[in-house]
């Protein structure tokens, strides 16, 4: 068996069991007993507090089928709770904002929400924003990995779309991300392990990672000397196989103005917020709610 972090390990898994969020497990707790389940939560705070965890307990609560209705106590043992634990659950969707940041995305995003639950009581739509902690980060000062914290403030390579050139930008916001299903894109050269809904910047533009296709070229920067300077240009990594594998820690980072980075040799879109239309477009659905679904926004 692998090895899991102790903060993995010792999950919460109700309300009660939620350290220093008691005023919120009260409230949550008191919505589920009392059947009045609001059609959108916000959960904002610190890396840390509780995030995540409070929206997969809130989606088992919901869901659980050990009770006939939703309950604050989810038994965790059942079909659906093993499910949601694992990331699997086929109502359950945990939502990368960095591949759905557009008003488009949100749109089709809502279109399928009117479409009734599969086997859930209530389908659960969790907004969050991924790369495993060994990818190595390409800073003005060498490589990092991605998992070092001290990447925040950090000049990492970036590439500027609408002056087609190779550029320095700080990062503003470094994120763990928990543990994630991931899978391994190997070029010629390169390997990048990431979540599926990680964007990655192709010949035919930003694709997400479980997209990639055999064969597919992905940029890459190439320093070359250009009149004794030493300058970035723009290469091509095939893709030469994508292999699914295992849950792993999954951090992200948030590069000022080009929102990309180069990870592994390889040019990769970071975190980033929805977009202000894509944020009100969501709003004005939560005007006239779907039946049985429930939004969870999760931010720091």
């Amino acid at each position: 068996m692998g090895y899991e972090p102790l903060h993995h390990k010792y999950r919460p898994q109700i309300f009660a069991d939620l350290v220093g969020q008691e005023a919120i497990a009260h409230t949550l707790t008191n919505a589920l007993n009392t059947k009045r389940i609001a059609p959108a939560y916000l959960f904002t705070g610190a890396r840390g507090t509780g995030k995540t965890s409070s929206a997969r307990i809130m989606a088992k609560s919901l869901n659980c089928l050990s009770f006939d209705s939703p309950t604050p106590q989810p038994c965790g043992k059942c079909e659906l709770c093993h499910s949601i634990t694992n990331g699997n659950a086929l109502d359950i969707t945990e939502i990368d904002a960095a591949s759905n940041t557009g008003v488009d995305n949100i749109r089709e995003l809502i279109e399928r929400a009117q479409f009734a639950p599969v086997k859930a009581r209530f389908k659960v739509y969790i907004i969050d924003e991924c790369l495993t902690g060994d990818t190595l980060v390409q800073t003005d000062s060498g490589l990092m990995r991605i998992d070092n914290q001290d990447l925040l403030g950090k000049q990492v390579l970036s590439y500027n779309e609408s002056l087609a050139t190779w550029e320095y930008k700080k990062v503003v916001r470094w994120l763990e991300r928990d543990v994630k299903p991931t899978l391994i894109i190997k070029t010629n050269q390169r390997s990048l392990q990431c979540t599926g809904n990680h964007l990655i910047r192709t010949e035919s533009g930003w694709t997400a990672a479980s997209n990639i296709k055999f064969g597919m070229n992905i940029w890459s920067p190439v320093t070359v000397d250009v009149e004794k300077s030493w300058k970035c240009h723009t290469s091509l990594e095939k893709v030469k196989s994508i292999t699914v594998v295992g849950n792993e820690p999954v951090y992200d980072i948030e590069v000022e103005d080009n929102h990309n980075f180069v990870a592994n040799g390889l040019l990769v879109h970071n975190c980033h917020m929805l977009s202000t239309a894509a944020f009100n477009a969501l709003l004005k659905t939560l005007e006239e709610p779907p039946e049985r679904v429930t939004f969870i926004l999760a931010t720091t």
